[in-house]
């Protein structure tokens, strides 16, 4: 299933939307326990394109939980709250664990596993980012006491390509308007844009590129 975008999407479109696709499965997925009272933890590109996805989604009840403070994020979240009407809560770290649900996009063991300790009864707890580091100690009894739903949110495990290919269209359409401060925020990491545009010319799948090259 090769998809062939031309010149009809710039590469920071091309990069938001592949990192706004994780989350849109995921939401897809879970749509109906994702309502309110929501916190992101991590402002990254993962985090920050889940933030993204969801005031598309017309849910306004969100804060974001930075693992970064920059000149840059500050503006990025300034044009989010004049573009969505709104005021985006933000905190260096979880201030109360009362929130319905959890989504962290850091992958990082010791703020998920105090997030299950924390939280409230009946709390979702989605797992947006990869989990990196070995051997996380989770108390079973407490997801069963407190009845939690743990969500993993791997975006290519048990997702036809088909359906992901076609939710990817959506998203780049969706975005060709954002503003491009917006865009460039979710950045390309390591490679500068001349090596991306590289990378796009001696493929044809343009998925299979973003999937493995970004």
């Amino acid at each position: 299933h090769i998809l062939k975008f031309g010149n009809k999407y710039d590469i920071y479109n091309i990069v938001l939307s592949r990192f706004e696709l994780i989350s849109a499965i995921m939401y897809e997925e879970n749509k109906k326990l994702i309502k309110n009272n929501i916190v992101i933890i991590g402002a990254g590109n993962l985090g920050f394109s889940c933030l993204i996805h969801l005031l598309d989604k017309g849910i306004k009840d969100i804060t974001l939980v930075k693992n970064r403070d920059t000149f840059f994020l500050k503006n990025a979240i300034r044009i989010l709250e004049d573009e969505y009407d709104l005021n985006i809560i933000t905190l260096n770290k979880i201030e109360k664990y009362d929130y319905n649900v959890y989504i962290d996009s850091t992958g990082k063991k010791e703020i998920i596993t105090e997030i299950i300790e924390k939280s409230k009864e009946y709390a979702k707890v989605i797992l947006l980012g990869t989990p990196r580091e070995p051997n996380c100690k989770v108390d079973l009894l407490i997801i069963h006491r407190k009845s939690l739903k743990l969500i993993g949110a791997h975006e290519i495990c048990g997702v036809n390509e088909v359906y992901r290919n076609q939710l990817l269209i959506k998203l780049l359409e969706k975005n060709k308007n954002k503003k491009s401060y917006i865009k460039q925020f979710v950045n390309i990491y390591k490679y500068s844009i001349e090596q991306i545009k590289g990378i796009l010319k001696e493929k044809n799948n343009i998925f299979e590129v973003l999937k493995y090259d970004l």
